[in-house]
């Protein structure tokens, strides 16, 4: 087993908390192993060895993952049993309703599943809630308008695993629902026609950590697979490849926040390898108002230039704009939605930043406040559909879990973010008799609850949290992958390093720490000036002579001093042919 090695950095800048890194153990022969296997440069090597990828098979499939080694459909309970009820309602030519969330994951769900059925039906249509209008999920009050349709199925994706009343009112119109979701079910199951949830209790499947659109893509593979035993494709009307949805996987995924480890790295490497060769028009679109090159997309730019923009819909208007987007056939369709999710996005920006100081202010003018071991908080005035966004933030900056309530109608509508250790889907299973609804994940959730009730779950909220005080209020420590110099940075090492992607959760781009450095030159970057550029230089380096450094959201007035100790940093692709390397600084002192 092998042990991190702990350092506290106390000489940190401008009153700055101590700096706390661990560097992970790369045992010795397991790097040179590597080296030996692979070729590649000793720093990647120590990467490797140190996050366990120390067997060579293991380290061969992580290198170069497949689609061939994905797990079989036939593994996740009630996948066959929800396949055979829509091609028999596409045979029958039955209306199908894909019901969606608002969110990215939701939006790319939606999209993949109506993309793919409208395909073999012409009898199949979506629907996405307004999140202030209609909320989360499937609900009983949906069912009239669809049966006015005259939908025989429903198919929900990415939510429907606490619809039990809407279930039981689309059977009292005459229509089965097969529900698609990722999120923990409660105690009991609706009692839907099937139910596909890699997270039911007994469900062995291994899948658990799938996105919802990773549940949809599985559900798509189902129904193509049992279309071809029913002779469905012919010479005419070919049997359509899979390979180039996963490009909405790879969206919904990155952007779900859930592990990009297994099956999710498999999924969204994929999926991003289908963006790079062949985008859809949605995505061609979504990248030149964002800026970025499809070429060179990465699961970063997903997280922090594509994902905004199609939650900024749901957030900010109607998420049936980014679907419209995802579905369009050609760039010249989709460039007015894309330009328009543009701007819903800087709007909520704009929305965020007007809810975010006065909250700082606030717990800077109460200290008491701020030393809660949860920060509940609520108002009339805040957007339901940012309040996740700014608890995310104060969570980042606070170290607590953060639960911000929008009371605006009857139900205030809440969205909370919870730090490692704290598992906020179960503690709110604790409060659940002062909620309306709830659901979520162990990071992140929501729920409604009438605005009579709030300040009863904030005291037994608060309550649960004191079992957690000696992590709550802890700044999480730097894992750091390999101690390098200056001198290793090359495009070399860039390169490998990039294949040890995609990151995201649970699989975070390699950390290096480096010491003793001087710094040359440091400069204001940015519209606003938040961000730095520096200049170093490290003494002992013969080949490198200095290296340019950003530090994102330093601010205006961050002070550095000529000499650095100790820099955590990330490498990147440079601007330039004069730079083929840079670094982004995650932490100094």
């Amino acid at each position: 087993m092998m042990h991190n090695i702990p350092y506290l950095e106390k000489n940190s800048p401008q009153g700055r908390p101590p700096l706390l890194w661990h560097l992970r153990q790369a045992p010795e022969e397991a790097c040179e192993r590597i080296i030996q296997t692979t070729g590649c440069l000793p720093a990647t090597a120590a990467v490797m060895a140190a996050r366990g990828l120390t067997r060579m098979t293991a380290l061969r499939k992580f290198l170069h993952p497949s689609v061939k080694n994905l797990p079989h459909p036939d593994s996740i309970s009630d996948l066959s049993r929800a396949s055979e009820r829509i091609v028999q309602a596409v045979f029958n030519r039955e209306p199908i309703m894909i019901f969606g969330d608002y969110d990215a994951d939701g939006v790319t769900s939606t999209a993949l599943v109506y993309g793919f059925l409208l395909r073999v039906t012409p009898e199949v249509r979506f629907h996405l809630p307004h999140r202030e209008k209609e909320g989360y999920g499937l609900k009983s009050s949906h069912i009239p308008d669809f049966a006015r349709s005259g939908i025989r199925l429903i198919i929900t994706v990415d939510c429907g695993i606490s619809s039990h009343d809407a279930v039981l009112e689309a059977g009292k119109n005459g229509m089965d629902v097969i529900i698609t979701d990722h999120h923990r079910p409660g105690d009991h199951l609706p009692d839907a026609s099937a139910i596909v949830n890699p997270q039911r209790p007994d469900c062995r499947s291994g899948l658990r950590e799938l996105a919802g659109v990773g549940v949809a893509f599985y559900l798509v593979m189902a129904i193509r697979k049992k279309l071809r035993e029913a002779g469905f494709w012919q010479e005419g009307f070919p049997e359509p490849p899979l390979l180039q949805e996963t490009d909405l996987v790879a969206i919904g995924t990155v952007a779900d926040l859930v592990p990009l480890t297994g099956i999710n790295r498999i999924l969204v490497h994929a999926g991003i390898n289908a963006i790079r060769k062949n985008p859809r028009p949605g995505i061609q679109a979504l990248c030149r108002v964002a800026g970025i090159s499809c070429e060179d997309l990465d699961s970063e730019a997903i997280a922090f230039r594509l994902a905004p923009r199609i939650n900024a819909a749901g957030r900010m208007a109607h998420p049936e704009i980014a679907t419209r987007l995802l579905c369009a056939s050609s760039v010249e369709e989709a460039m007015p939605m894309a330009m328009e999710l543009d701007r819903l996005n800087g709007s909520r920006q704009d929305e965020e930043n007007r809810i975010l100081l006065p909250i700082e202010n606030c717990l800077k003018e109460n200290p008491a406040l701020s030393r809660q071991p949860a920060l509940i908080l609520h108002s009339e005035d805040w957007s339901p559909g940012v309040i996740g966004i700014v608890a995310s933030r104060l969570v980042r900056r606070h170290h607590r879990p953060a639960i911000l309530i929008a009371t605006r109608g009857e139900n205030g509508q809440a969205s909370g973010r919870s730090i490692p250790g704290i598992d906020l889907y179960k503690s709110l299973s604790h409060c659940r008799s002062l909620l309306e609804q709830f659901g979520g994940h162990t990071m992140a959730a929501g729920f409604r609850i009438q605005p009579k009730n709030i300040l009863s779950f904030q005291k037994e909220f608060c309550s649960l949290m004191t079992s957690h005080k000696d992590i709550i209020g802890q700044p999480p420590a730097f894992i750091a992958d390999a101690l390098i110099t200056l001198d290793d940075l090359c495009p070399e090492l860039l390169d490998e390093i990039q294949a040890l992607g995609p990151f995201g959760m649970e699989n975070p781009a390699p950390l290096f720490v480096a010491r003793h450095l001087e710094v040359m030159g440091n400069t204001a970057m940015g519209s606003d000036g938040k961000h730095r550029r520096l200049l170093l230089r490290q003494a002992a380096c013969i080949r490198v002579r200095r290296v340019t450094a950003v530090v994102f959201g330093a601010g205006k007035n961050a002070f550095f001093p000529h000499h650095l100790d100790t820099i955590l940093f990330r490498i990147r692709k440079g601007w330039g042919k004069d730079e083929a390397v840079q670094i982004q600084i995650e932490a100094w002192c």
